[in-house]
């Protein structure tokens, strides 16, 4: 595909958008693209990127640099090929109940977050939505998202502390149907605890390092929980197949 824009939005964070196609079209929030990253010293292994956004005529993926192949996808530009699978894995469900619904991401974690909150506005859903990052620099959402409550690690945005702190704080007055969450392990577990405390319905996107992204290399295997177990008669998932985005009933953390 042809790169079509490959902006740094925030402090090593870049939004990098290329041609959209037919199939592309019909992304859903939570499904990925796998990338080859191609140049001197480039990754063996594809690397995996949340569809952050979809329009008719171009694909979002937002990105931080952290390694070599980060890095190299940061110095592509305009009218640059990019090689890519996708749409991978299975996303949200948008059959939304119409009630109130959050939305719970950390870091890199919430582009595809960003792509649902589209999906959620389009149908009118009532929605509030949390976002957790290291400081104020790092902040990418862009100002068309609106109602959202910020924390950062050192303060300078929003509340000091976890962002799971400011989900503890809302459940408290307000009613909610459904949590959608994305972001690190140990930041789903807690978002996972609190829903079960207050018996709201879950859905979590897991991060995992896929490989080949088709279930070839069985390199992002996740453990079914008890109840998924007993009705599948699997103990393991693959998350590039099954997930990224799971119930957070059917899966251990």
């Amino acid at each position: 595909m042809r790169v079509l824009s490959n902006e740094k939005i925030a402090l090593n964070i870049y939004s990098l958008t290329f041609e959209s196609t037919a199939l592309l079209l019909e992304s859903l929030p939570g499904q990925f693209v796998n990338i080859n990253v191609d140049g001197e010293d480039s990754p063996f292994f594809r690397r995996p990127f949340s569809i952050a956004d979809v329009s008719q005529d171009s694909v979002e993926i937002i990105y931080e640099v952290i390694g070599a192949g980060t890095w190299i996808l940061s110095t592509m530009a305009a009218g640059d090929s990019i090689d890519i699978i996708g749409p991978l894995g299975e996303g949200y469900d948008l059959n939304f109940s119409g009630s109130k619904s959050i939305l719970i991401g950390g870091g890199v974690g919430i582009p595809p977050l960003m792509f649902l909150y589209n999906k959620m506005k389009e149908q009118g859903i009532e929605l509030q939505f949390l976002a957790g990052f290291k400081s104020v620099a790092h902040n990418y959402i862009p100002r068309r998202i609106t109602n959202v409550q910020y924390s950062s690690d050192d303060g300078s945005l929003g509340t000091k502390g976890y962002v799971t702190d400011l989900l503890t704080e809302s459940l408290l007055n307000n009613e909610v149907k459904h949590i959608y969450a994305c972001g690190p392990e140990p930041m789903l577990r807690k978002v996972i605890e609190i829903a079960d405390e207050n018996e709201i319905r879950c859905s979590v996107s897991v991060e995992k390092v896929f490989g080949c992204g088709t279930g070839i290399c069985m390199g992002c295997v996740i453990e079914n929980s008890l109840k998924r177990f007993t009705e599948t008669g699997r103990k393991y998932s693959l998350v590039c197949m099954e997930g990224p985005v799971f119930d957070s009933g059917d899966v251990n953390l």
